[in-house]
């Protein structure tokens, strides 16, 4: 680094946000010390030597998601955890919920009530229609009687719930502006 060195960045993200996670990756040992009272999650010497690498990066991950509320459910016999930022809508179909993330998408046995109620109080969340409700972090837009989720899927509005749910999407637009775009 030319301008500022690892020390100093690392003391301006500090001033910002004691959460983010610092990895000092470096050919020498000098500013080991230097890097302990800017909380360092590691401090890594050229050559890196991946498996210690990938180690840290496993822990640091960890560590992200602790920190993140998220949805956990039991699909074909596993475990699978989402975290409520990848999750963009769940649809009730019979007696399943397709609940649909940014990679994937999983049909589980699950009553719709019994699943959303997780979500009550979390403002992130809206159910827009009977069996339907959208992550208000992935909607597009809001076309006449659809919602737009960032899928490209159009979902249709219950037409007595579209004018609450038009003010949620925008009181959420506000927040997450508000937050500088980190939201949970």
């Amino acid at each position: 680094m030319e301008e500022i060195n690892g020390i100093e960045t690392a003391k301006v993200l500090r001033e910002h946000s004691l959460e983010t996670i610092l990895i000092f990756m470096t050919t020498s040992q000098d500013h080991m010390a230097q890097a302990f009272p800017c909380h360092a999650f590691d401090y890594i010497i050229k050559p890196i030597d991946f498996a210690r690498f990938n180690k840290t990066l496993d822990e640091a991950l960890k560590i992200l998601h602790e920190n993140q509320p998220y949805l956990e459910i039991v699909f074909e016999k596993q475990k699978i955890s989402i975290l409520y930022s990848d999750l963009i809508y769940i649809l009730s179909s019979s007696n399943y919920c397709i609940v649909t993330v940014k990679d994937n998408e999983y049909k589980i046995r699950t009553p719709f009530n019994e699943l959303t109620a997780q979500f009550q109080g979390c403002r992130q969340f809206y159910v827009i229609n009977r069996g339907i409700m959208v992550n208000l972090d992935n909607v597009q837009r809001i076309d006449n009687f659809d919602c737009v989720m960032t899928d490209n899927k159009a979902i249709p509005i219950s037409r007595r719930k579209k004018i609450d749910f038009e003010q949620a999407f925008l009181d959420r637009q506000f927040e997450k502006r508000r937050m500088g775009g980190v939201m949970v």
